[in-house]
């Protein structure tokens, strides 16, 4: 539906009608019509005032300051200081303020000799209470300030929960973006926190999902149930000889890797199957590309056919490189909840992950962010300069690809084999994250 009202000029003095100029005349400053009263706040030589749909003076008082119309009053400043005006510019009441804001839901923030307050149409406090600051009411809930605390209140002034946080922001579908010492976060209406994360920012919720920054600067999007993860990157896969230069270099490496090429699974979850000989060639290879790497210490699911890739990759090597294992990485694996979950079979378990992977929650699985920090944590503990090489399975990978941001998984494209996620940090610094294809690009798998 085209705007039925001029619209304000892209240097904000003067306004256009069907990308015209219209008026035949500019001012020192043009502000948009508001509906319904159809009026427009500018300002020109004579002063500040309002003016019709068709560019003349509504009246003929002139102001210090004019705004536009919100809930059949504007706000205007004179020489005796702010207030607010009907459509025919007479006062709405007779006070003046230190400063006015605009109504919403029948309440205009104001500032008055002995601060903060909202107000009433009639120009009335609407209750007694003063504060440091006080913002605009949205769906009859305002944040508003006092001895260096913020919190909710209703149009009564009464408190809408007991909590206080460093900062508050209005509600935007029941929920509201505060702060407390230690970050952002989202509240429900009895100031009760939806989720565990704190952020060095946070945007309130759009359909189910809030745009956040965390304090190491990284973008995340944060769906209501608590779960998040990072903003796609468009950092290109690693290339093995990158590794390595950074290593050598003096830098620290580490890689989440998928095991070498298996065995079909014939039966069950298929624990039982082993690589095969061109897996185990892969792994080889791979330890190859590592071998003058500084260093190397392996980490591996107690999965058979991990141990067997992490003995390949040693193997290839040609270096003393300790093999740990860990059931962080599999069997059960960090993704598991230690509470149990549903029964899964090896045929609704693809669907069931995927799922996982989409929504951050499943039964029996725990918060997928919390998960791969875990998994950040382990990669991410080394300190000396080298490499570490970390060999689990393809959830492990898709996983933390996923949080990352590095890669969507899809049950088409899943985590191939030797497929991973790298981390190249050095001393002091936060690690940089990239996918890993390397074997591809030496085109050994």
């Amino acid at each position: 539906m085209a705007n039925p009202y001029p619209t304000v000029n892209l240097d904000g003095t003067g306004y256009l009608v069907n990308g015209k100029p219209a008026f035949g005349r500019r001012f020192v400053r043009a502000l948009s019509f508001h509906a319904p009263e159809a009026l427009a706040a500018v300002l020109d030589d004579s002063g500040a005032y309002h003016i019709n749909l068709d560019g003349t003076p509504r009246y003929s008082r002139r102001f210090i300051e004019t705004y536009g119309f919100y809930q059949g009053l504007a706000t205007v400043r004179d020489e005796a200081g702010y207030f607010h005006v009907r459509p025919d510019g007479e006062p709405a009441y007779r006070d003046r303020l230190r400063w006015a804001g605009n109504f919403q839901d029948g309440r205009c923030p104001v500032l008055g000799a002995d601060g903060f307050f909202h107000l009433t149409p009639h120009g009335s406090p609407a209750y007694a209470e003063r504060y440091e600051y006080v913002g605009d009411f949205v769906h009859g809930v305002a944040a508003v300030r006092a001895k260096g605390r913020a919190h909710h209140i209703r149009c009564d002034g009464s408190r809408l929960h007991a909590r206080t946080f460093i900062d508050a922001n209005v509600f935007h579908k029941g929920a509201a973006v505060v702060h407390d010492e230690l970050g952002a976060f989202h509240v429900d209406m009895k100031g009760r926190a939806l989720h565990d994360h704190r952020f060095l920012a946070a945007e309130p919720f759009y359909n189910g999902v809030a745009l956040c920054t965390r304090h190491d600067g990284r973008r995340v999007r944060l769906h209501e149930n608590g779960f998040f993860v990072h903003l796609p990157t468009d950092a290109p896969a690693i290339a093995v000889d990158s590794i390595v230069r950074h290593v050598a270099d003096g830098g620290r490496a580490a890689l989440l890797l998928r095991h070498a090429e298996r065995e079909p699974i014939l039966r069950g979850w298929g624990n039982e199957a082993l690589l095969t000989t061109r897996g185990r060639r892969q792994a080889t290879r791979l330890g190859e590309t590592f071998a003058s790497a500084r260093s190397i210490s392996i980490l591996s699911s107690p999965v058979e056919r991990c141990l067997e890739t992490a003995r390949h990759v040693a193997e290839g090597a040609v270096a003393d490189c300790p093999i740990a294992v860990t059931s962080l990485l599999g069997s059960p694996g960090v993704f598991r909840d230690p509470a149990g979950g549903p029964e899964l079979t090896p045929e609704t378990f693809g669907d069931y992950a995927t799922n996982y992977m989409e929504v951050g929650r499943a039964p029996g699985m725990r918060p997928l962010e919390v998960a791969c920090q875990d998994l950040v944590e382990a990669m991410t503990v080394r300190t000396d300069p080298g490499l570490s090489v970390l060999v689990s399975h393809d959830i492990f990978v898709a996983g933390l690809a996923r949080y990352l941001g590095l890669k969507c998984p899809t049950r088409e494209d899943w985590a191939d084999f030797l497929e991973g996620v790298c981390a190249i940090q050095r001393p002091g610094e936060a690690p940089i994250w990239r996918r890993f294809q390397g074997l591809r690009e030496l085109g050994a798998c």
